[in-house]
């Protein structure tokens, strides 16, 4: 009996965390759309004017609480906490540092240079929320994948572990890890779409600099040989 309720209660809570994922992106999306009328480019200047108010009923009623509540877990972070955050997804993104971000920095490193690309306002504003977003999303993903892994763990540690069992395990794995790599991506695209032309230049410019001066190769000549 204890084991047929485990498996329900497993059931359940698979059911009740694939809901809220859902839930999750569909909000997601919404705030990206918001966030492309920054631009002016997805929508013509009439449709922004007539779907805005819509976008930001909706936003206000589907997210406040929970973006409120995340920002609150998120200001909670200890360094330690949010370093081992940062290793986690670097361990886990799939080079995404090396392979995506080298080319594409994303919020918080145009918010680091907001002097260079001289934002306003209205993009800082705009910034400041993808790169929040974007923290709360990237953490919440690494929970899942920590939770996936758990299970996997736990399934290949019984005696009689069945290849079906196994498998979802691994899938389970993989998603979640696929997921992790992907969840920055959008932020870091339209961190630099909210960018005028002139600033989109000083963005290529500077973040090939950027990581030039971070990945230099050490000067032989330093170590006296």
């Amino acid at each position: 009996m204890d084991l047929g309720h485990a498996a329900v209660a497993s059931r359940l809570g698979d059911a009740l965390l694939s809901l809220i994922s859902c839930f999750k992106r569909l909000t997601n999306q919404i705030s990206r759309l918001y966030l492309e009328s920054f631009t002016y480019e997805v929508f013509p200047m009439k449709s922004i004017k007539v779907l805005l108010p819509s976008i930001t009923a909706i936003l206000l009623l589907s997210t406040s609480s929970a973006y409120a509540l995340s920002l609150g877990q998120l200001a909670r972070m200890s360094p330690s906490q949010k370093k081992q955050a940062q290793q986690y997804f670097r361990t886990h993104s799939l080079d995404f540092s090396s392979v995506f971000k080298r080319y594409h920095p994303g919020p918080y490193w145009i918010l680091k240079n907001k002097s260079a690309f001289r934002l306003t306002p209205r993009q800082i504003q705009g910034e400041v929320q993808l790169k929040n977003e974007m923290a709360m999303r990237t953490i919440e993903d690494s929970s899942a994948l920590q939770h996936a892994y758990d299970k996997y763990k736990k399934d290949a540690s019984t005696a009689h572990p069945t290849l079906a069992m196994i498998k979802s395990d691994i899938i389970r794995v993989g998603k979640a890890e696929t997921q992790l790599a992907w969840e920055m991506v959008p932020y870091h695209l339209q961190g630099y779409a909210l960018l005028n032309p002139a600033q989109k230049a000083t963005y290529t410019q500077l973040s090939a600099k950027t990581w030039a001066q971070h990945h230099r190769t050490p000067d032989k000549r330093a170590g006296g040989q």
